[in-house]
């Protein structure tokens, strides 16, 4: 998915510069948080869920504020609605994969 955000911003980058200057750095900051999201989940850190809420709730406040996704709704219309269950179940998702995570951890420090 981050792929897909990033070229969106790549292939629409005019429009959402044009659309409100700070819209870019708005952007590029969504960017950098799911980049950094996902790099807590991957080194298996607990505070994954923590960036990943704040990833999402992000998400979802950007959708709710424009009432669109950067202007993506005039290609697929109806793409807010797919992103915000997108953001809620990668939310999920995150929190399944630090539990499980710690629980095999745990397991593996009683078992050394």
């Amino acid at each position: 998915m981050v792929l897909l955000f990033v070229s969106y911003l790549f292939g629409n980058i005019a429009a959402i510069n044009n659309a409100d200057n700070s819209y870019i750095f708005i952007y590029g900051g969504f960017i950098f948080l799911s980049i950094y999201a996902c790099t807590e989940l991957m080194d298996r850190n607990q505070y994954a869920v923590i960036w990943e809420v704040i990833r999402g709730g992000f998400g979802i406040y950007l959708i709710y504020q424009q009432e669109d996704w950067f202007g993506a709704s005039v290609m697929i219309p109806g793409i807010q609605y797919v992103l915000v269950g997108y953001f809620i179940l990668s939310m999920l998702i995150a929190g399944y994969f630090v539990l499980k995570h710690k629980r095999e951890d745990r397991q593996q420090l009683s078992v050394a």
